[in-house]
C-alpha cells in the first residue's frame, strides 16, 4: 500500500466515521506543502458588527433573536428539520462525506455544550482533486440592515491545509446558491487550537433574510492540498445592543480534559458587558456537578460597557476521574436579556495512568500514581516461542491470511485453556501484523486504521497501528513476531516491528501477555501490554522521537468486547485522549482486567517446596508431572500464576513462580493428569522477603480444602481416577479405562491410573472405588 507518514492529522484516523465526516487514513494521504486555497481571488474586508471578543469569548455583541448552539443532532436531516438548507456545489461527483455533519470530538471538542455539539465539514465531501463548495444556509429571519451573523469556527490544531470559509447574505431569502447572494467576507479557519469568533453585518433589511456559511476551497478533496476539516458552533443572528445586558461569556477553566493528578483548581469564567450602560456589583456564580460537586459565588465590582472580565473563583475544586457539567450564571438584577445569562458546558477529568471504563479497569506500572493496584514491568522470556515472522520472512504460512504489511495468523489454544473477554470464552487466537490480537474471525483482522468503537472486536489492542513486517527497518537488521503459551499465559511478542513508511529507526518492540482461564471460569482474563525502550535498540530512536512530539501514525491501546458494549481505551492518538503514556523514565507495562484492585502482574520470583502424594502411584513410589496453580485468596479466585514440576517418588516437588506478588496469600491448587484437582485448605502466604514458602499436603487430609484426600500408606493423598479431567470420577472415566484395557493400550496415557505403563484392571479398580464414593473436586 502507498501510505505516507501521518502528521498530527492522523487524529482523523482514530475513529472511523465517514458518515460523520471523520476522515480515515487513505492510501494516498495529503502531502507536500499546501497552498492557499483562495489563490489570487480578491478578498473583501470582514464586515464586523462591533468589537471582536477575544478568542474563546461569548458569541454576541448585541441582542440575539436567532440562536443555534448545535448542541443536538446536526446531521443533514436534523439541520433541514430546523429550517436550514444544505447544498453541495463542489466540482466533480460528491464524495463519501456528508456536506455538513455532526461535530467529532476526536478531532476537536465543541466551543460550548456537548463535545460533539458543533457542525462540521471536511475534505471528503468531494472525490479526488476537486473544488469544495458546501453551503449551510440559515433559516429565514426578519433582518434589519446592520444586524449580524455571529459564530465561532475552528480547524484542527496546526493544520497545514488552509481551510477557507466564506459568509454570504441574501435579502431575497434565497434557498439555493444560485439565488441572489452578497458575499460579506471570507477567512481561513483558525488552526491555533481555539475557537475563533467571527461576525458579519447584513448590508440590507429583509423580512426573509438568510445568511450562509460556505466551506469553499480550491484544489480540495482527498488528493488536494488545501482542505482538511472545519467546525462551526455557537451561531447567533442579532440586533443592536440594549442598555443592560451582561453575558456569561466563556468557561476559561477547567475545560476539555483535565489530566490528573492536578493541583486544586480555581475555576475561571469570562463575563462581558454587551449592553450600552456601565454596570456595578454584578453577582456571578460557577457551579460544577459530577463525581465531585463545587459552587462558588463572586461579585464583579464594575464592568464598563463593551468590555469583559475574567473572574477567578474559589480554589477548592479537587476533581476525581469522571465527566463534569459546568453551569456559569450572571445575575444582574436589571438585565433586559436573560438569554445569555447562563452558560453550560462540560469537561472530563482523567488520570492517564489508571481508570475504569465499563466492565474493565486499567493501570500502568508507573509508581506513585495513586492507582488501586498496578503491575510490574516484567518482560517474558521468548525462548520456545513459535515464530510467525523472522527478519521479514513469513515463518508460518499455513495459517496466514493477507500480507506481512496487513495480515494475520490464526491458531487454537491448547485444550482446557481459554481467553475470556466480555464474559465469552474463546479458544482461537488471531495475531495481526498491525499490533492487535483478536479472538474471533471478522472482516477487520487486516485493518491498518485504528478506530474507536470499531467493528474490530473482540480484540486486545496491544498497539493497533499501521505497522509493516514486509521490510526490515534500516535501523535494525532483525525483526520477529512470535507467540507461546506458557502455563496459563499467552505471550505475543512484536520485536522491532517497523512503522509503515517509517524513517530509519522508526520501529517498536512490545509484548502482549494474556491470562488464560479454564472453561467455566467466572472472571474475564487480565491482559498486559508492555513496551521496551531504547535499551539494546529494542525500540528505535525515531519512533521514540515521534512519540515524544506527537508525530507517530495514529495508534490505539485498549480493548473492546464482541458486542461493543465495553470498549476500554488507555491511549488513543490523535489527539492523545485518553493520553496514557507508553514510554517514560523506565519501561512501562499496562494491565487491563475486571478488577481495579488486582491489576498487579508481578515480576517477583518466589518458590514453593511442595509435599504431596497421589493415591494410585504412592504405593509404587513413582514420580510424575504435576501443575501447580496459585489462585487469588478471594472470589472469583483467579489464576495468578502456574508452574509445572515433577513430584518425586518420595512426594516432593520444587516449583518457581514468576508472577505471584510476594507478601500475598494464595490458594495452592495441584493438578495431575488423572487425579482430582486439589486445593489447599486455606490461602498460603508467600513471604515478602522472597524466601519462598512450603506446603505439605501429606501430613493430613485437613491440608486439603474440604478434607478432599484419602490416606494411603500413612500419607494423605490426592484421589486418582479422573482420566478425562472433568472434575468428577465417574462412569465416563471408567469407560475410557475399560476401552484402553480391552485394546491392551499402554504407555504414558491418562488411563494408566497407577503409572505402571499398562492399562488394566488395577487402574479400573481405582476409578470404580472412587466413582462409587462420588469423588469430585471440592473448592471454595
Amino acid at each position: 500500500m502507498n501510505r505516507t507518514k501521518a502528521t498530527l492529522f492522523g487524529m482523523l484516523v482514530v475513529v472511523l466515521g465517514i458518515a460523520l465526516g471523520f476522515s480515515t487514513m487513505k492510501d494516498d494521504p495529503k502531502k507536500g506543502n499546501p497552498t492557499d486555497s483562495r489563490k489570487n481571488e480578491s478578498i473583501n474586508p470582514i464586515q464586523q458588527d462591533g468589537p471582536i471578543a477575544p478568542i474563546g469569548g461569548y458569541d454576541t455583541d448585541g441582542t440575539p433573536y436567532y440562536t443555534d448552539n448545535f448542541d443536538g443532532a446536526n446531521d443533514t436531516t436534523a439541520l433541514k428539520t430546523r429550517g436550514y438548507f444544505v447544498w453541495y456545489r463542489g466540482t466533480g461527483a460528491q464524495g463519501l462525506g456528508a456536506t455538513w455533519f455532526q461535530g467529532n470530538p476526536a478531532v476537536f471538542s465543541a466551543f460550548n455544550g456537548p463535545t460533539s455539539g458543533y457542525v462540521g465539514a471536511n475534505f471528503q465531501v468531494v472525490t479526488g482533486l476537486n473544488n469544495i463548495d458546501s453551503w449551510l444556509i440559515t433559516p429565514a429571519n426578519n433582518v434589519t440592515a446592520g444586524d449580524s451573523i455571529v459564530f465561532y469556527s475552528s480547524a484542527p490544531l496546526s493544520s497545514p491545509f488552509p481551510d477557507s470559509i466564506r459568509v454570504m447574505y441574501s435579502s431575497a431569502g434565497s434557498t439555493t446558491p444560485e439565488g441572489s447572494w452578497v458575499e460579506l467576507g471570507r477567512f481561513e479557519a483558525s488552526d491555533l487550537g481555539s475557537w475563533e469568533r467571527k461576525a458579519f453585518g447584513a448590508p440590507s433589511s429583509s423580512a426573509t433574510g438568510r445568511f450562509a456559511i460556505r466551506y469553499n476551497v480550491v484544489d480540495g478533496g482527498p488528493s488536494g492540498d488545501n482542505s482538511n476539516f472545519i467546525g462551526v458552533d455557537a451561531l447567533t443572528i442579532e440586533g443592536a445592543a440594549i442598555a443592560n445586558d451582561v453575558a456569561s461569556s466563556a468557561n476559561v477553566a477547567p475545560t476539555g480534559s483535565v489530566v490528573l493528578p492536578s493541583a486544586t483548581i480555581a475555576p475561571k469564567a469570562t463575563f462581558t458587558n454587551i449592553g450600552a450602560a456601565n454596570q456595578t456589583n454584578i453577582p456571578v456564580r460557577y457551579s460544577i456537578t459530577g463525581p465531585v460537586n463545587y459552587t462558588s459565588n463572586k461579585v464583579i465590582a464594575s464592568l464598563t460597557a463593551g468590555t469583559g472580565t475574567t473572574v477567578t473563583f474559589d480554589s477548592t475544586f479537587n476533581p476525581t476521574p469522571g465527566t463534569y457539567n459546568v453551569t456559569i450564571i450572571v445575575s444582574l438584577g436589571s438585565d433586559l436579556n436573560r438569554n445569555n445569562d447562563t452558560l453550560r458546558t462540560s469537561f472530563t477529568a482523567l488520570n492517564p495512568n489508571y481508570g475504569t471504563s465499563g466492565t474493565y479497569s486499567y493501570a500502568n506500572s508507573i509508581t506513585g500514581t495513586g492507582a488501586p493496584s498496578s503491575p510490574d514491568y516484567c518482560w517474558k522470556d521468548t525462548a520456545g516461542s513459535v515464530s510467525l515472522v523472522v527478519n521479514s520472512t513469513n515463518s508460518s504460512t499455513g495459517n496466514f491470511l493477507g500480507s506481512l504489511d496487513d495480515g494475520h495468523w490464526r491458531f487454537k489454544l491448547p485444550a482446557g485453556k481459554r481467553v475470556k473477554m466480555g464474559g465469552v470464552e474463546y479458544d482461537s487466537v488471531f495475531v495481526a501484523t498491525n499490533g492487535f490480537i483478536s479472538f474471533a474471525q471478522h472482516t477487520l483482522l487486516n485493518s491498518f486504521s485504528p478506530a474507536l468503537n470499531s467493528l474490530n472486536r473482540p480484540t486486545f489492542y496491544a498497539m493497533w497501528m499501521d505497522l509493516n513486517y514486509t521490510t526490515l527497518s534500516v535501523g535494525s537488521p532483525t525483526n520477529r513476531l512470535s507467540y507461546k503459551v506458557n502455563g496459563y499465559q499467552l505471550i505475543v511478542t512484536y520485536d522491532r516491528v517497523p512503522a509503515f513508511g517509517g524513517d530509519t529507526s522508526e520501529y517498536v518492540t512490545m509484548q502482549a501477555v494474556i491470562d488464560l482461564v479454564e472453561p467455566g471460569y467466572p472472571a474475564n482474563s487480565d491482559m498486559v501490554v508492555q513496551f521496551a525502550d531504547a535499551t539494546n535498540g529494542n525500540t528505535g530512536a525515531d519512533f521514540l522521537t515521534y512519540y515524544g512530539t506527537d508525530l507517530l501514525n495514529a495508534h490505539l491501546v485498549g480493548l473492546q468486547v464482541a458486542d461493543g458494549t465495553t470498549n476500554t481505551y488507555y491511549r488513543a492518538a490523535y489527539p492523545a485522549n485518553p493520553p496514557g503514556p507508553l514510554f517514560g523514565a523506565s519501561p512501562i507495562a499496562i494491565e487491563f482486567g475486571p478488577n481495579a484492585n488486582s491489576l498487579n502482574s508481578s515480576c517477583d520470583l518466589t518458590t514453593l517446596s511442595l509435599g504431596a502424594s497421589i493415591e494410585a502411584i504412592t504405593p509404587s513410589s513413582s514420580s510424575d508431572t504435576i501443575t501447580v496453580l496459585l489462585r487469588s485468596a478471594t472470589s472469583p479466585y483467579e489464576i495468578v500464576d502456574a508452574a509445572k514440576g515433577v513430584l518425586s517418588g518420595a512426594g516432593n516437588a520444587s516449583l518457581t513462580f514468576r508472577k505471584a506478588s510476594i507478601g500475598s496469600s494464595y490458594y495452592i491448587v495441584v493438578k495431575h493428569r488423572n487425579s482430582i484437582e486439589t486445593w489447599s485448605a486455606n490461602p498460603v502466604l508467600f513471604p515478602s522477603d522472597g524466601t519462598g514458602t512450603s506446603y505439605n499436603f501429606r501430613t493430613g487430609v485437613g491440608q486439603a480444602f474440604g478434607s478432599n484426600m484419602v490416606v494411603v500408606s500413612g500419607a494423605a493423598s490426592f484421589y486418582s481416577g479422573d482420566a478425562n479431567q472433568d472434575g468428577t470420577i465417574d462412569g465416563s472415566d471408567g469407560s475410557l479405562v475399560d476401552n484402553d484395557a480391552f485394546n491392551f493400550n499402554g504407555g504414558y496415557i491418562p488411563t494408566d491410573i497407577n503409572n505402571d505403563g499398562f492399562v488394566d484392571a488395577s487402574d479400573a479398580s481405582f476409578v470404580e472405588n472412587n466413582a462409587n464414593n462420588f469423588i469430585g473436586i471440592i473448592r471454595p
